[in-house]
């Protein structure tokens, strides 16, 4: 069995884009459909008159003009775990040199002590930034309804080049 591929033309230009879940509202035959997109990994392909999901996965293809609304869900939860282990791994080793107690600390804390009370403090903070950017999500909506072909085509390519993972 030979892979049947999707070709496009010699005069279009193709692009690829990879991109977050999104959802599409598109015209389809004199009424409104939306079609979701829940991986957090989608390829698009983007000709010079079509959007085109992975022809492997799904089938589906929609004119630029067609399409009225994208919406993007952009999670924030890797950013932020990742940033907040960084500040708590960062700050649990600053703490670490700081004597508590009206005493001098008695022995002398090894550095390898000090790391690991500098990753307990990462991996805290990443989990409280992890449910931190799990509850901020970002979502965003582009309307593109009543516009020229070319204008619809243009702020279309802006947004999922501004989305691209």
């Amino acid at each position: 069995m030979i892979p049947v591929r999707e070709s496009f033309s010699q005069r279009d230009s193709s692009k690829v884009f990879l991109l977050p879940e999104l959802t599409i509202t598109q015209v389809q035959k004199g009424m409104k459909a939306t079609y979701d997109f829940n991986s957090d990994k989608n390829i698009f392909y983007s000709t010079d008159s079509f959007l085109i999901a992975n022809p492997h996965k799904t089938n589906y293809k929609v004119l630029y003009n067609d399409i009225d609304k994208k919406s993007f869900n952009n999670s924030g939860m890797k950013t932020w775990a990742a940033v907040s282990s960084a500040v708590g791994f960062g700050s649990g080793f600053i703490v670490s040199f700081i004597p508590f107690g009206a005493h001098p600390v008695e022995r002398e804390i090894s550095i390898w002590d000090r790391l690991k009370f500098s990753m307990g403090c990462g991996l805290a903070f990443g989990i409280a930034g992890a449910l931190i950017g799990a509850l901020v999500s970002k979502q965003e909506d582009y309307m593109f309804d009543n516009l020229s072909f070319d204008k619809k085509r243009q702020l279309i390519l802006k947004a999922l080049r501004e989305n691209r993972k």
